[in-house]
């Protein structure tokens, strides 16, 4: 039997330039069948720059066929 829901989450800090950021990952993938899935994954990025507070947020939805 396969796996009908599965998740993920990931987060850390990497260095983009030469400023460094935080950052989280969320994945949820919904397998209706054996081979197929629909994906969302939401990411988190923050970040200081000259003193303020910057943030970036996208999301991301797709199909996984594996």
């Amino acid at each position: 039997p396969h796996r009908r829901i599965t998740a993920t989450i990931l987060g850390g800090r990497g260095r983009y330039g030469h400023v460094y950021r935080s950052f989280a990952d969320a994945q949820l993938a919904l397998a209706p069948f054996a081979h197929v899935a629909l994906v969302g994954t939401l990411r988190q990025m923050t970040w200081k720059q000259d003193g303020a507070p910057h943030w970036f947020r996208p999301f991301f939805v797709g199909v996984r066929v594996q």
